[in-house]
């Protein structure tokens, strides 16, 4: 299977989406889970009274496998 990617803000809100998508594909077994990667901070020219979205910083990467 492909590996799963995921995306957040920092370590806890990775953990959570982890523990969230394992929770709703408990057949779903980790077999290797990679370093965490910072990503690329992307700046983009914000108008004035405009909402600041919190971009995603970090990731990381499992490979995983589809237990019966």
């Amino acid at each position: 299977m492909p590996p799963k990617t995921f995306e957040g803000i920092d370590k806890p809100d990775l953990d959570k989406q982890i523990w969230d998508w394992k929770s709703a594909n408990p057949k779903f077994k980790e077999s290797k889970r990679y370093p965490i990667e910072t990503l690329p901070l992307n700046m983009t020219k914000v108008m004035q009274g405009a909402k600041i979205v919190s971009p995603n910083l970090v990731s990381i990467r499992i490979d995983y496998e589809e237990s019966n």
